[in-house]
Protein backbone atom coordinates (compact mmCIF):
# COMPACT_ATOMS: atom_id res chain seq x y z
CA UNK A 1 0.00 0.00 0.00
CA UNK A 2 1.56 3.35 -1.02
CA UNK A 3 2.28 5.74 1.79
CA UNK A 4 0.43 9.00 2.14
CA UNK A 5 3.16 10.29 4.45
CA UNK A 6 6.37 9.51 2.59
CA UNK A 7 7.30 9.15 -1.05
CA UNK A 8 10.44 7.51 -2.46
CA UNK A 9 11.52 9.18 -5.69
CA UNK A 10 13.54 7.30 -8.28
CA UNK A 11 17.13 8.44 -8.67
CA UNK A 12 20.20 6.41 -9.58
CA UNK A 13 22.56 8.43 -7.38
CA UNK A 14 20.65 8.49 -4.10
CA UNK A 15 17.66 7.29 -2.14
CA UNK A 16 15.36 10.31 -2.31
CA UNK A 17 12.53 10.46 0.22
CA UNK A 18 9.97 13.25 0.39
CA UNK A 19 7.87 13.89 3.46
CA UNK A 20 4.30 14.53 2.29
CA UNK A 21 2.81 15.98 5.51
CA UNK A 22 3.59 19.17 7.49
CA UNK A 23 3.77 17.46 10.88
CA UNK A 24 4.82 13.96 11.88
CA UNK A 25 2.93 11.94 14.47
CA UNK A 26 4.16 8.70 16.10
CA UNK A 27 2.86 6.57 13.21
CA UNK A 28 4.66 8.75 10.66
CA UNK A 29 7.89 8.55 12.70
CA UNK A 30 7.65 4.77 12.78
CA UNK A 31 6.95 4.71 9.05
CA UNK A 32 9.98 6.91 8.41
CA UNK A 33 12.18 4.58 10.48
CA UNK A 34 10.86 1.49 8.65
CA UNK A 35 11.29 3.13 5.24
CA UNK A 36 14.85 4.24 6.01
CA UNK A 37 15.72 0.75 7.28
CA UNK A 38 14.14 -0.86 4.21
CA UNK A 39 15.87 1.44 1.73
CA UNK A 40 19.25 1.14 3.44
CA UNK A 41 18.91 -2.64 3.43
CA UNK A 42 18.00 -2.69 -0.27
CA UNK A 43 20.55 -0.17 -1.49
CA UNK A 44 23.29 -0.56 1.13
CA UNK A 45 25.46 2.54 1.13
CA UNK A 46 23.62 4.65 -1.41
CA UNK A 47 23.35 8.22 -0.05
CA UNK A 48 19.97 9.35 1.30
CA UNK A 49 18.36 12.70 0.46
CA UNK A 50 15.40 13.53 2.70
CA UNK A 51 13.18 16.35 1.46
CA UNK A 52 11.53 18.01 4.45
CA UNK A 53 10.34 21.12 2.62
CA UNK A 54 6.70 20.38 3.50
CA UNK A 55 7.45 19.79 7.19
CA UNK A 56 7.05 22.53 9.77
CA UNK A 57 8.06 20.42 12.77
CA UNK A 58 9.92 17.17 13.48
CA UNK A 59 9.38 15.42 16.80
CA UNK A 60 12.37 14.05 18.69
CA UNK A 61 11.46 10.52 17.58
CA UNK A 62 11.91 11.54 13.93
CA UNK A 63 15.22 13.25 14.71
CA UNK A 64 16.32 10.03 16.43
CA UNK A 65 15.51 8.09 13.26
CA UNK A 66 17.58 10.55 11.24
CA UNK A 67 20.51 10.24 13.64
CA UNK A 68 20.39 6.44 13.41
CA UNK A 69 20.29 6.57 9.60
CA UNK A 70 23.14 9.10 9.52
CA UNK A 71 25.27 6.83 11.74
CA UNK A 72 24.52 3.77 9.61
CA UNK A 73 25.40 5.65 6.42
CA UNK A 74 28.60 7.11 7.89
CA UNK A 75 29.77 3.61 8.87
CA UNK A 76 29.84 2.64 5.21
CA UNK A 77 31.22 5.98 3.98
CA UNK A 78 27.94 7.45 2.77
CA UNK A 79 25.82 10.46 3.74
CA UNK A 80 22.41 11.81 4.72
CA UNK A 81 21.34 15.14 3.25
CA UNK A 82 18.37 17.10 4.58
CA UNK A 83 16.57 19.42 2.17
CA UNK A 84 14.30 22.42 2.67
CA UNK A 85 14.31 22.74 6.44
CA UNK A 86 11.80 25.12 8.00
CA UNK A 87 13.02 27.67 10.52
CA UNK A 88 11.51 25.57 13.34
CA UNK A 89 13.36 22.41 12.29
CA UNK A 90 16.60 24.32 11.68
CA UNK A 91 16.31 25.92 15.13
CA UNK A 92 15.58 22.57 16.82
CA UNK A 93 18.70 21.05 15.27
CA UNK A 94 20.78 24.07 16.30
CA UNK A 95 19.51 24.05 19.90
CA UNK A 96 20.37 20.35 20.16
CA UNK A 97 23.76 21.00 18.46
CA UNK A 98 22.88 18.51 15.70
CA UNK A 99 22.98 20.72 12.59
CA UNK A 100 26.66 19.96 12.00
CA UNK A 101 25.90 16.26 11.78
CA UNK A 102 23.80 16.60 8.66
CA UNK A 103 24.37 17.99 5.20
CA UNK A 104 21.68 20.65 4.86
CA UNK A 105 20.71 21.98 1.43
CA UNK A 106 17.87 24.29 0.38
CA UNK A 107 16.96 22.73 -2.96
CA UNK A 108 16.19 19.08 -3.82
CA UNK A 109 17.84 19.15 -7.24
CA UNK A 110 20.95 20.76 -5.76
CA UNK A 111 21.08 18.06 -3.06
CA UNK A 112 20.84 15.28 -5.63
CA UNK A 113 23.49 16.91 -7.84
CA UNK A 114 25.88 17.22 -4.87
CA UNK A 115 25.36 13.63 -3.72
CA UNK A 116 28.70 11.99 -3.02
CA UNK A 117 30.60 15.28 -2.78
CA UNK A 118 30.62 15.48 1.03
CA UNK A 119 33.10 13.81 3.34
CA UNK A 120 31.32 11.11 5.36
Amino acid sequence: MPSQLLCVLPDARAIVIQLQVPCMDVDACEELQMLLDEQLELYRCRPVVLDLSRARFLPSMAIGSLLAARKRLAECGSELTLVGLSENIQRALEVAHLQRGFHIVEDLQQAIAQTGQYPA
